[in-house]
């Protein structure tokens, strides 16, 4: 199987990476360097293609900027990974040499050519900087009227309600379970993301062997992140390894937990990743219906709309800045590829791959 995700995203606290997170435990890590994400992503791709031939589990890492490329690939039956250590630079080196690796693709490129290239290189890089800046400053500022708009709903949440519900769904799906196996992991992600393309989430990738699937319906404010934190909370304290998929526009919320022992996933399906159920376990959750006091859309009709507005404005702002900051990348990627060596780039995909 393939699986898809985002290790990092682009969100209102700015670049927000879980790369280290995915890698512990790895046997063998391989970060590249030393040259555009766009060549990195273009050999990742390739040995990519050769590992989906020959092993079981693949786990696949979409670039936060641009969707039409990656920037990681974990092998789970080899226990290896390798990393773009551009993109990735929050790189924890346990063991040098022995599980970490850093291969420097400086060397593919005509020196030369890309010299005389060097203002433009230069121009370019801050000029993505700068767009991703003002992305950052956009989804900051859409988080702010988030607030306002999950404080109408949160004034309207009847909490005895919510608690009761979250503790009948705590007893549903675990009874009295307990996990079965010797170690426990929490690995931390992004199921979707603002990238340079617009929104995108994996949800039915990532949920593709679950048997039982809830999905959670609601307002913001109404508790969607809170009712996961807490079925997550109860996983930990009965051993059980998750997969905690954050929310890409606030990390501190989630967006989706699962249990994989249990074949158990509980996630947000709400814009802009609202999906219905297509499977016969799917179970819809709707926290807007069954603990906000009723009329309560009615009654705030007019702030709802003007909240929703403003907040949906500062989304597409952010998502053109990083639609300018990907263009500007590739700018900088073509000069790159018109200094590249076809000869070194293919003696060193197939180096890497011997490894």
């Amino acid at each position: 199987m393939t699986y898809y995700y985002f290790a990092g995203a682009h969100t209102a606290e700015g670049y927000t990476d879980f790369s280290h997170n995915q890698l512990d435990d790895l046997g063998r890590i391989i970060y590249l360097t030393g040259a555009t994400s766009f060549v990195i992503a273009s050999i990742l791709e390739e040995i990519r293609d050769k590992w989906i031939c020959f092993s079981d589990s693949i786990e696949v890492w979409i670039d936060p900027l641009s969707t039409e490329s990656i920037s990681g690939i974990i092998n789970t039956t080899d226990n290896m990974a390798i990393i773009n250590g551009v993109v990735h630079t929050n790189q924890h080196i346990s063991a040098p040499g022995v599980v970490e690796q850093t291969i420097d693709l400086s060397t593919l490129f005509n020196q030369e050519l890309l010299s005389e290239q060097k203002e433009a290189i230069l121009q370019l890089e801050k000029e993505t900087n700068h767009f991703l800046s003002l992305a950052h400053q956009s989804f900051n500022d859409g988080l702010k009227i988030h607030d306002q708009l999950e404080e109408v709903y949160i004034e309207a949440l009847d909490f005895e309600k919510a608690n009761q519900l979250a503790e009948d769904l705590i007893h549903t799906l675990f009874s009295n379970e307990t996990t079965k196996t010797n170690t426990t992991t929490s690995k931390h992600r992004f199921l979707g993301a603002s990238t340079g393309d617009g929104v995108i989430d994996f949800i039915p990738n990532l949920t593709q062997n679950i048997k039982k699937r809830l999905l959670i319906k609601g307002r913001a404010g109404s508790g969607k992140s809170t009712l996961m934190k807490k079925i997550l909370k109860e996983a930990t304290i009965r051993g059980f390894s998750t997969q905690v998929y954050h929310c890409g526009f606030d990390p501190s919320s989630f967006d989706m937990v699962i249990i994989p022992e249990l074949s158990i996933a509980i996630f947000d399906s709400t814009a802009p990743h609202e999906h219905e159920p297509e499977k016969h376990n799917d179970q819809i959750i709707d926290l807007y219906q069954m603990t906000i006091e009723e009329g309560t859309d009615e009654r705030h009709r007019e702030s709802i709309q003007s909240l929703t507005l403003q907040y949906k404005h500062h989304i597409q702002e952010g998502i053109y800045f990083l639609n300018q900051a990907k263009k500007a990348r590739n700018k900088k990627a073509h000069i790159y590829t018109q200094a590249l060596d076809p000869k070194e780039r293919e003696e060193h995909v197939n180096m890497i791959i011997k490894r």
